[in-house]
């Protein structure tokens, strides 16, 4: 059984027919030899085809990547602080209320100083106290003026003349010292009747101090008990209780008025 002939050996030894020399793959390039045209390479693409993008020339530069240009974040300026000349602004407020003016012109009701509370027991008290003020004070300014001239008349009086000079002095002695007593006494009865119409605080404690020094001397006069005297041929007998009550009884009401009428002095 004979082998197959392969193709190179049909080849080999033979002459190319068409008149053409013959010539082998090694002697000319395939692209020389007329009339036979190159067999398309497998991947190569058809030149009867388009590519689907365009050539790009050889010249043509191509630009870089974009990268975006680096941040550089701002300086931070100082804060501008206003100039020390600079006046700070001041914030605007609101109109102030102003009280209305009155229909006359004159200024509101709360300007007009405010009514005090008056008291009738009050009235009352200072009209005793001034009583008694005015007469102690006139008695002891009589005692301490008079006395000289009250020392002279005793002196030049002849029904007199048989007393003994040192017992005029201590009588005199006496009024002085009795004015001095009455002057302490009256003073201070003429300030509490000034002061407690007025409202005045001091003139109310005043008051009180007098009124109680007075009720004293009334039960001074109620514990001396009964005196009698002779006037003429008949014996006079002298009851204490009409005095002692005459002078109790007049500051024992001054005293409770003054104490008890808080709302007159409060409102000073």
């Amino acid at each position: 059984m004979s082998e197959p002939r392969r193709p190179e050996d049909s080849t080999e030894g033979s002459s190319p027919s068409w008149d053409q020399p013959s010539s082998t793959p090694d002697d000319q390039p395939a692209s020389s030899q007329p009339g036979l045209v190159p067999a398309p390479q497998s991947g190569a693409a058809d030149p009867s085809q388009q590519p689907a993008y365009e050539p790009v020339p050889a010249e043509t530069t191509y630009q870089p990547a974009y990268t975006p240009p680096p941040y550089n974040p701002p300086a931070a300026s100082a804060p501008a602080y206003p100039s020390a000349t600079q006046q700070p602004e001041q914030p605007a407020y609101p109109p102030q209320y102003q009280q209305p003016a009155s229909a006359w012109g004159q200024s509101a009701v709360e300007t007009e100083p405010r009514d005090h509370a008056h008291s009738l027991g009050v009235a009352l008290a200072s009209v005793f106290l001034g009583f008694w003020g005015l007469l102690f004070t006139l008695v002891g300014i009589l005692f301490l003026v008079g006395g000289g001239g009250f020392t002279d008349m005793i002196r030049n009086d002849p029904q007199l003349e048989g007393i003994d000079p040192a017992q005029i002095d201590q009588v005199m002695g006496a009024f002085g010292v009795g004015a001095v007593i009455m002057l302490l006494i009256g003073i201070p009865h003429l300030l509490a009747a000034v002061g407690a119409p007025l409202h005045k605080g001091w003139a109310r404690w005043m008051g009180v101090i007098v009124s109680v020094l007075g009720i004293l001397l009334g039960v001074l006069i109620l514990s001396g008990g009964s005196s009698s005297t002779v006037v003429g041929d008949q014996r006079v007998t002298v009851d204490p209780i009409g005095p002692a009550l005459f002078v109790m009884v007049p500051y024992a009401l001054s005293l409770l008025a003054l104490i008890f009428s808080r709302r007159h002095f409060r409102s000073s």
